[in-house]
C-alpha cells in the first residue's frame, strides 16, 4: 500500500535543498528540498512572485487559472503528467499528494508525498506561464537509503 505521505517513525535523508529551478523577470521556482524515505520521497517547491499582484494564490495554487504554475514528476525518462501544485496527480505513476501548501503575498510553498521511490532518478518539470516561465525539466538522483527510524537505537 502506498501513503499518502511520509512514515511518520521515520527519519527522511536531505538529497537536495534550495535549487532555482526556473526564474523569468517576474517569477522563480524553486527546489526547496528533496527528501528520501523507504517508500517515496518528500518534494518542497516554492513559487515566487517579484511584485506583490492583486493575483490570488488561491486561485492561482489550485489551477483556477489556465497559465497558473504547473508541476510534473517523472521517473527516468518518462512523461511527466503536469498539474496545479496542490492537485493531487492519481492517475499515472509516480503518484503524489500535497501534504503541506500556503504562503504570502509574494510566495507560495508546497510540499508533495510522492511514491514509489524512483529506481535511479526524479525529473521535476515546471512551467508558469502567467510569469513568463516555460517548461524545464531538472534531474535528481534518488539513491536508495537505509531506513532510519525515530525510535531505532543506532
Amino acid at each position: 500500500m502506498t501513503l499518502a505521505h511520509p512514515p511518520v517513525d521515520e527519519l527522511g535523508t536531505l538529497l537536495e535543498a534550495d535549487v532555482l529551478l526556473a526564474r523569468s523577470a517576474r517569477g522563480a521556482v524553486l527546489l526547496t528540498g528533496l527528501r528520501v524515505y523507504s517508500t517515496g520521497l518528500r518534494v518542497g517547491l516554492a513559487f515566487l512572485r517579484r511584485d506583490v499582484e492583486a493575483e490570488d494564490w488561491s486561485q492561482t495554487a489550485t489551477g483556477a487559472t489556465d497559465g497558473g504554475p504547473r508541476i510534473g514528476l517523472a521517473h527516468g525518462s518518462e512523461a511527466a503528467v503536469m498539474t496545479a501544485p496542490i492537485e493531487p496527480q492519481l492517475a499515472t505513476p509516480p503518484l503524489w499528494t500535497p501534504v503541506h501548501a500556503g504562503g504570502g503575498d509574494r510566495r507560495y510553498d508546497v510540499e508533495l508525498w510522492t511514491a514509489p521511490l524512483p529506481e535511479r532518478e526524479l525529473h521535476v518539470h515546471c512551467r508558469w506561464p502567467d510569469h513568463d516561465i516555460q517548461q524545464t525539466s531538472n534531474r535528481f538522483a534518488c539513491p536508495r537509503v537505509t531506513r532510519r527510524g525515530v525510535w531505532d537505537e543506532n
